[in-house]
């Protein structure tokens, strides 16, 4: 399981867990709340957010140990790069704009980003539009918040609809 992965999942049970009334089947009528039931047990999203950091923790030991790293190290990079997919993840379930365009990383060098005009270098994440046509990740996304359209070629961004499991 990698970070994307773990935050596709984190993703998921979040969404669960701030839609809660829409997959309970406890009757809250009589003025009780979720907190109320389990008797100190863990609930199931409780054990599935252990679950969860467990995989992120075996992750960075597999990572320092097969890179001869320190290991509070590697889980600092790890749960850093799963909290960057999260953030991505939900982005694109809130800002449909931002889902019309493909996350890609750069493999060869000579692209030039079209909205700074700057090299896109080898490993550099980007964004691609429904035009093909590709950008820094962060330059695009900060000319999405102003235009709907590619600076490049001025083809409207049609949203795409992010699914994340029950969303």
């Amino acid at each position: 399981m990698d970070e994307e992965k773990i935050a596709m999942l984190r993703a998921d049970l979040l969404h669960r867990l701030s839609n809660w009334g829409d997959y309970s089947t406890v009757d809250v009528s009589y003025g009780l709340i979720p907190e109320a039931y389990g008797g100190g047990e863990l609930d199931a999203e409780s054990l599935e957010y252990e679950w969860l950091e467990t995989k992120t923790k075996e992750l960075a030991m597999s990572r320092a140990a097969a890179q001869n790293r320190d290991f509070n190290q590697v889980l600092n990079e790890v749960e850093r790069k799963v909290l960057r997919h999260l953030g991505i993840i939900m982005a694109q379930t809130i800002d449909p704009v931002i889902a019309g365009t493909t996350v890609f990383t750069v493999e060869e060098e000579g692209n030039v980003c079209g909205v700074c005009q700057e090299d896109m270098e080898r490993g550099d994440e980007a964004r691609a539009m429904d035009c093909m046509h590709a950008f820094h990740h962060d330059c695009i996304l900060q000319w999405l918040q102003r235009k709907n359209t590619c600076p490049l070629c001025r083809h409207v961004m049609l949203p795409k609809q992010i699914l994340i499991q029950g969303m």
